[in-house]
């Protein structure tokens, strides 16, 4: 049973801690896992802006470069040698540039002050080296002019009117070089005189080699991609499709994807770089303000949210670790609140019911287990008590058993017994049985202590009522006191006298001296010779003590527990009453006999209560 409960409580509390685990570990989850996605997109996007940011440095950097040789080129406009200083300065920004570079030129605007077409370019190889390629010279009317109106809307002269249409320079959309078979742009910057006359358009071929570099890092395993797009919807980067001059997507795209790139581009103009989660992937962009770029990386959701395996299994084992842990601290909790004190009860009533009324419940508790305890001892001390009552009733029972024998055996035998005792003691002074004297003294003897212990049959069951006087127990004492010496001579033992001032009690001499004899005359009867009794008398705070003690060998456990029982007696000539008649006495005086027995020694405490009133 003890175990039934424990496990039921002990499974009822965890199951109701592992419920709340349980919806604990899902709200967790949740707000780890929105934790979680909202620092992965938060990275990502920031990747993103990065990338945008490496980007529009590029960029940045050679509009500068652009912007730069297009001035030098007005400083150096109005000088004689003009076109031999603007190619030295060409060719000296080639050798300073980086390999991404592809080259630098100048092209004439033929209707300036008649000074006829022309252009002065520098390129650079395959194999790394610089050339001068001018492809026209000027004032030849061979070569086609670039500068002409009716070239204004062909692509292959973007680089040229770009820069003349807007007044300010200009990025063309990426083309593959014919030479080299590299995607690349051109960026340019129109060249004014003081009159903002145009004077024509300087610029630079730029390889896109390295801003496909930075755009390749932000594609994870091939599984996204990144695209790279004009205001326009050209193209200019797309992981999967190198050679982009000729996509737009607005026209190469489906168009679910058109009004998602419209979005972005929307949220682009509002700053707004939130990223957008559509058909199972992330789109993040960013925009390129150097060149009015767009950056859109798409990233698929798997990869943003593959680590939330790594959360969930750590919140499971979290969640676990904690069920265990609750498990144990339940157990423990439910043992020593429940289980143990539980288990000490149930002993104790196991032992009451096999009759140990000595037991006693020590559960320490404060709730409804401890007041059970309590409730318990209080009823094994009523059983106890019970148990005392009904020894005391077989006690007086066999009382009233001696007291109808003694009646009986008064009537009957003691008249008879007085009469054999005279005939006895005529015969005995014949002078025809001299010879046989001693044997009718052996027989008035016996005949004598026959009616000794019919004597105390009477004394036990007698109604006395004491005669109760104001005595001093000290001078009771000393009056037995040769008495009592004499008795222990017999033995060749010693009584000693240990008094001490106590107040006057309200005594039976009679009685008390009758006490006193039966009690010294068994601690004398329980010693070896040599031994010492010694009476002592004292005061406490509830009352008179009278002690005899003893050195002698002690009772056994299981008699001192019946002492006070009729024909209760280890003495081989004994009657077992002087003990019932001493609690007699004892209980007339209103006082209570206490008895302690060692190995070497038996106490005998008589405890009177005070006289009312008195105050010594």
């Amino acid at each position: 049973m003890r175990y039934r409960i424990h496990w039921q409580i002990v499974l009822q509390i965890t199951i109701s801690l592992v419920v709340a685990f349980i919806l604990l570990f899902l709200f967790v989850y949740q707000v780890a896992r929105t934790t979680y996605l909202d620092y992965a997109v938060s990275s990502k996007n920031s990747q993103v802006s990065s990338l945008a940011s490496k980007v529009d440095k590029i960029i940045t950097k050679n509009i500068t470069i652009v912007e730069h040789y297009a001035r030098s080129i007005e400083y150096l406009y109005d000088t004689p040698d003009h076109r031999q200083r603007i190619a030295n300065v060409t060719h000296n920004l080639m050798e300073e540039e980086s390999n991404h570079i592809q080259g630098y030129w100048f092209t004439y605007d033929s209707s300036y002050r008649d000074q006829g077409q022309g252009d002065i370019r520098y390129t650079r190889t395959r194999n790394n080296t610089i050339v001068q390629n001018n492809s026209k010279d000027l004032m030849n009317p061979n070569d086609a002019d670039t500068s002409q109106p009716e070239n204004k809307d062909h692509p292959d002269y973007d680089f040229y009117f770009g820069a003349k249409r807007t007044g300010n320079t200009y990025i063309t959309s990426p083309y593959i070089d014919p030479y080299m078979y590299t995607p690349m742009i051109s960026v340019s910057s129109p060249v004014y005189d003081n009159q903002q006359q145009l004077m024509g358009v300087a610029g630079m071929n730029l390889m896109l080699d390295e801003v496909y570099q930075l755009g390749a890092q932000l594609t994870e395993q091939q599984q996204g991609y990144t695209l790279i797009t004009r205001k326009d919807g050209g193209v200019i980067y797309h992981r999967d499709a190198k050679l982009t001059m000729n996509l737009n997507v607005y026209q190469n795209y489906d168009a679910d994807f058109v009004t998602l790139y419209k979005d972005i581009i929307a949220n682009q103009l509002k700053h707004n770089l939130t990223p957008v989660n559509r058909n199972g992937m992330y789109f993040f962009s960013a925009h390129i303000p150097a060149a009015d770029w767009s950056l859109i990386v798409a990233v698929p959701e798997r990869l943003i949210e593959r680590k939330l395996i790594y959360i969930l299994l750590g919140c499971i084992a979290t969640v676990l670790c904690l069920i265990v842990l609750c498990y144990k601290i339940v157990r423990t909790w439910v043992s020593r609140s429940v289980s143990n004190p539980l288990s000490q009860i149930l002993d104790g009533v196991e032992a009451v019911s096999q009759g140990d009324l000595t037991r006693r419940i020590t559960v320490q508790a404060s709730n409804e287990i401890g007041q059970l305890a309590m409730r318990l001892n209080v009823m094994i001390e009523n059983l106890r008590t019970n148990h005392r009552m009904e020894e005391e009733l077989k006690r007086v029972s066999s009382f009233q058993l001696i007291g109808q024998m003694a009646s009986t055996m008064g009537n009957e035998v003691r008249h008879p017994l007085h009469s054999i005792r005279l005939f006895l003691h005529f015969l005995s002074l014949k002078p025809q049985y001299a010879e046989d004297a001693r044997y009718f003294h052996m027989m008035m003897e016996e005949a004598e202590r026959m009616d000794s212990i019919l004597t105390e049959y009477l004394l036990l069951t007698q109604e006395k009522v004491p005669e109760l006087k104001r005595q001093s127990l000290n001078s009771i004492l000393y009056q037995m006191y040769p008495l009592l010496q004499a008795l222990a001579a017999e033995y060749g033992q010693i009584v000693l006298l240990e008094l001490q001032s106590v107040p006057d009690l309200q005594l039976d001499v009679a009685e008390i001296r009758k006490l006193i004899h039966h009690l010294v005359r068994n601690s004398i009867e329980a010693m070896d010779e040599g031994g010492t009794v010694f009476i002592r008398t004292m005061k406490t705070a509830d009352g008179v003590n009278l002690i005899i003690e003893d050195q002698g060998r002690g009772i056994e456990g299981h008699i001192l527990e019946q002492l006070g029982t009729p024909f209760l007696t280890t003495k081989e000539n004994g009657a077992g009453l002087g003990l019932p008649i001493c609690l007699s006495i004892v209980n007339r005086h209103g006082a209570n006999l206490e008895v302690q027995s060692g190995n070497q020694h038996t106490r005998f405490n008589v405890r009177f209560p005070l006289p009312d009133g008195c105050t010594c």
